[in-house]
């Protein structure tokens, strides 16, 4: 996967992990999609109230390789179906 490009992915959330107290305020999804997993990273959040495992979910922003996985830092994203 070519580092430092913008994609448009489309996906299913399989999983949210919200900071603990006292840490870093940074919310990780994960996302599954048809070409693999993507990492997105809402930085300076503890909570995307809107997000829920399972939903179906487009995201664009620019996709780096961080600890071997595609990831992406504060992307756009829709919603595309709820659960």
């Amino acid at each position: 996967m070519d580092s430092n490009r913008i994609v448009n992915i489309r996906g299913t959330i399989t999983s949210i992990e919200y900071p603990g107290w006292g840490t870093q305020p940074e919310v990780k999804v994960m996302l599954r999609t048809g070409s693999g997993d993507y990492l997105l990273r809402f930085q300076s959040r503890r909570n995307v109230e809107c997000l829920e495992i399972g939903q179906v979910l487009s995201a664009t922003g620019a996709v780096i390789n961080r600890d071997a996985a595609a990831t992406i830092y504060n992307p756009s994203y829709i919603i595309e179906a709820e659960i």
